[in-house]
């Protein structure tokens, strides 16, 4: 009898697969997986996937493909019938030289044999040898799946690095935990809204309305100090701030010096964030590994206005669709930011409409600046119980400044 049950030496392999430089030998192909908004649903929600994938090599590759769900107790359901054998979806399939496969949707998830209880998911896609379960591509993006229980932790901690002006870059890292009632809850849920899918874009006339409004929230004391560790051995430490001496009342959050040195972050560096633990929030850790900036290549570099009468044309060196790219323009006039908020698959290139353009301009003071940001994240939630959803996530930025003709 075999020693290992086909899950266990799945996991074992793509456990192997993740540990091992990728270099030379490798096949130059990719799979991807989305889910239809990365803000995370409700029990009652249902998600729907898209898989995206590519073989850039001058010969067709066969592949069996795998996509499914891993659920918070780590049992691997295979798309479409949900099946715990690791059936692929499209066994010993031939894929064409030269191909490129967007996002397509898959459908709803529905029929999961437990439905969706409280808890981190991921969604997965893995191409392996026909009739085997060696893995030559994978990809998984978690989400969270939180209940209306309350009270609800939510928040977390990101750290960011961005471009300044006139040349470098410079690095925040910052984050706090709340807890969220009822009310807070059903506010949240109605933000999903504003939240685009994969490959789309939506206008928000009054980006006030992603901030959830202090009533619905109480602030999380997680202790004194955060930390993050990067593998290499450095550390910074993010310090409680509170708005009373006590830290009894009011906001608490947690910051690292505005002076921490940017090059901190570097990509494709694994970092770990700690918390000690304090009076509301256990101890806790995550690792989350930097993405790679985003190289644009339109707009250039020394771009400087943007026609909204025109769709602005988009171009980056992207990674075969696998992953994705957040794309932002920020305008409008203070106290109202207004903004164009997109999620395009990592494939290099997109376009933003003329229409969502002009619907900016006439929210932007004439002739005034918008802000163009491409953002690439990698996130990982705390897996702390089905009353936590809090995350520490990684994003690197690249930004420019436009004047509107």
């Amino acid at each position: 009898m075999d020693r290992y049950s086909p899950v266990l030496k799945f996991l074992l392999a793509l456990f192997v697969y993740l540990s091992i430089p990728h270099t030379a030998g490798a096949i130059d192909v990719g799979v991807g997986v989305f889910t239809d908004r990365n803000e995370g649903y409700f029990t009652d929600e249902t998600p729907t996937l898209y898989v995206s994938g590519f073989n850039h090599e001058l010969t067709s590759q066969p592949f069996d493909v795998h996509v499914g769900l891993i659920a918070p107790d780590g049992t691997i359901y295979e798309f479409p019938d949900w099946n715990t054998q690791l059936r692929p979806w499209l066994p010993a399939l031939s894929v064409p030289a030269n191909f490129q496969l967007p996002p397509t949707p898959l459908g709803n998830v529905t029929g999961l044999p437990n439905g969706f209880a409280p808890g981190i998911y991921y969604a997965a896609a893995a191409l392996t040898k026909p009739g085997t379960l060696d893995v030559v591509a994978l990809y998984k993006t978690p989400f969270d799946v939180a209940s209306y229980e309350t009270p609800l932790l939510i928040g977390g901690v990101v750290m960011v690095k961005y471009p300044i002006v006139p040349s470098g870059f410079s690095l925040s890292a910052g984050g706090s935990f709340n807890f969220s009632g009822s009310e807070g809850l059903q506010a949240i849920r109605s933000m999903a809204e504003f939240a685009p899918t994969i490959d789309q874009c939506l206008f928000i006339p009054d980006a006030n309305v992603l901030v959830l409004p202090e009533a619905f929230y109480t602030p999380a004391n997680a202790g004194e100090f955060l930390t993050i560790r990067s593998e290499t051995g450095e550390s910074i430490s993010l310090d409680r701030l509170c708005a009373t001496p006590n830290c009894d009342g009011g906001y608490i959050g947690y910051g690292a010096p505005f002076d921490t040195p940017h090059t901190f972050f570097r990509p494709d560096l694994a970092y770990t964030l700690t918390t000690p633990g304090g009076p509301d929030v256990g101890p806790r850790t995550q690792t989350v590994t930097a993405p790679d900036i985003v190289s644009v290549t339109q707009p250039s570099s020394s771009a400087t206005r943007l026609n909204p009468d025109e769709n602005l044309q988009l171009s980056w060196l992207g990674n075969g669709g696998v992953g994705e790219i957040e794309v932002t323009v920020i305008g409008g006039i203070y106290p109202t930011p207004a903004l164009i908020s997109c999620r395009f698959a990592d494939d290099g290139a997109a376009a933003i409409s003329s229409s969502l353009l002009g619907q900016l301009r006439d929210a932007t003071t004439p002739g005034g600046s918008v802000g163009l940001q491409f953002n690439r994240t990698n996130r990982e939630f705390f897996a702390q119980g089905r009353l936590d959803s809090t995350f520490f996530s990684l994003t690197n930025s690249t930004q420019f400044s436009l004047n509107l003709e």
